[in-house]
């Protein structure tokens, strides 16, 4: 029964991912309008939540930072290297070969964020991703839960202030974004413990309002990239309802469900590999928005499953722990047996 729970908890969960990482590739390719809008209020914002969701403290910070900084930097870097030298490649004029053009395109790999576009745009997403939990773990042992409150408030404000003041500036890997992802990250770690009804309800409320806001024009939404926040509080408190009435749909959702549990299971490797996937197939077959979606999610998903068969290929483009374990102690028996 305990096992059963845990799987159940598990799918609605994978719903979850795999509904955010289609809105992600949805949004990529139709681009503008109030779909896509709706779509940026939520669609990035979910993940950080479900993983506050999901959070579990570490107490040994050097381990924790270790761990993580194999799961989602190894497999960063690994894509970045490949997708960034096709992008190169794809696009390429005769100017790319000057010193100056080389120097640029290395720097633009290096500092990632917003020197990152095209097939490796979204790129950025990684990096925060694991600087926001690595940092999130350090306030959590670092600080009294009383205070938690106030100090992710404080991190709101400053995001804001970049947002407002300093939103040209470009930082390396978009660590300024951390202050806007913390938020999400620490109610999606506090709602677990949150079963109201009521919450429920005004949730359905506020995320109604929120859509009814981009609907009649309003800036309601995220470019967590470009440090756009929308709306002060009422942006945030938008994302979060629609976020909740998510997860609480994807305890509910039937038929569809399969579909998303396998994107979600999937969504690391959607999230690298659509923008090439979706951009190649306009320069080269066709402009129409749904085959793209199609072929994005379709490829993407096809590689997934290839990779995840063998141990290389789970350490080096899933970020799997033992997988990399494994290959980290195989090279150490190799060098100790050949000394």
């Amino acid at each position: 029964m305990e096992s059963k729970l845990i799987q159940n908890r598990l799918n609605y969960i994978d719903v979850c991912k795999g509904f955010g990482i289609f809105s992600v590739v949805f949004c990529h390719i139709f681009y503008r309008g109030t779909l896509n809008n709706i779509g940026y209020l939520y669609h990035m914002p979910l993940f950080f939540f479900i993983s506050g969701y999901l959070f579990k403290i570490r107490s040994d910070q050097k381990k924790f930072f270790v761990d993580k900084f194999k799961q989602f930097m190894i497999p960063y870097f690994i894509y970045l290297l490949i997708i960034y030298s096709l992008q190169e490649i794809f696009t390429f004029k005769e100017e790319h070969l000057s010193s100056k053009a080389v120097l640029y395109a290395i720097e633009c790999a290096g500092l990632g964020g917003r020197w990152l576009g095209g097939f490796t745009a979204v790129f950025w997403f990684i990096p925060c991703f694991f600087m926001s939990i690595v940092f999130m773990n350090f306030l959590l042992n670092k600080f009294k839960p009383k205070l938690l409150p106030f100090i992710v408030f404080f991190c709101y404000l400053l995001s804001y202030i970049n947002s407002f003041w300093f939103q040209s500036v470009r930082f390396p890997y978009d660590i300024n974004v951390v202050l806007a992802i913390v938020p999400f990250f620490y109610v999606g770690y506090v709602a677990k413990s949150i079963t109201s009804n009521a919450v429920l309800m005004g949730a359905i409320l506020f995320g109604a309002l929120g859509v009814f806001l981009i609907i009649y024009g309003y800036k309601n939404f995220y470019d967590i990239k470009s440090s756009i926040y929308g709306i002060p509080i009422i942006t945030f408190l938008s994302s979060i309802s629609l976020i909740l009435v998510i997860v609480a749909v994807s305890k509910k959702i039937g038929f569809f469900s399969a579909v998303f549990i396998e994107l979600g299971k999937a969504s690391l490797v959607i999230m690298y590999l659509h923008q090439p996937i979706q951009i190649l197939t306009k320069m080269y077959i066709t402009d129409d928005v749904y085959i793209r979606i199609l072929l994005a999610l379709g490829l993407s998903y096809a590689f997934y499953l290839f990779a995840k068969k063998y141990s290389l290929t789970r350490a080096l483009f899933i970020g799997s722990i033992i997988d990399i374990n494994i290959l980290v102690n195989r090279r150490k028996t190799l060098i100790t047996s050949s000394t």
